[in-house]
């Protein structure tokens, strides 16, 4: 754990995880990069609200971005996924 006390590192079975945060000023202290075993990584990005405006998967070696858009009321009005996904998978 951090001096925050948010979580930086995990060790399973299938090996060790680590989280890094955002700085930014939108997104501080939110999770920016999230890395785990076999290669997968996790990076999220920010919009002026502190929203999530995209999240990128890398796993398996394929990228995967998907970019969210909200209303007036912050509520996601719009969701662009990777069309690479089969069904029942997911992010």
């Amino acid at each position: 754990y951090d001096k925050l006390g948010r979580m930086t590192q995990r060790t399973e079975a299938e090996g060790t995880s680590t989280w890094t945060y955002d700085t930014k000023s939108k997104g501080i202290g939110k999770p920016a990069v999230i890395t785990g075993p076999n290669g997968y990584k996790k990076e999220l990005s920010y919009d002026a609200l502190g929203r999530v405006s995209s999240s990128t998967l890398t796993a398996n070696g394929e990228t995967f971005t998907t970019t969210n858009t909200y209303d007036s009321y912050s509520r996601l009005s719009v969701q662009t996924r990777p069309q690479k996904l089969q069904g029942g998978e997911c992010l």
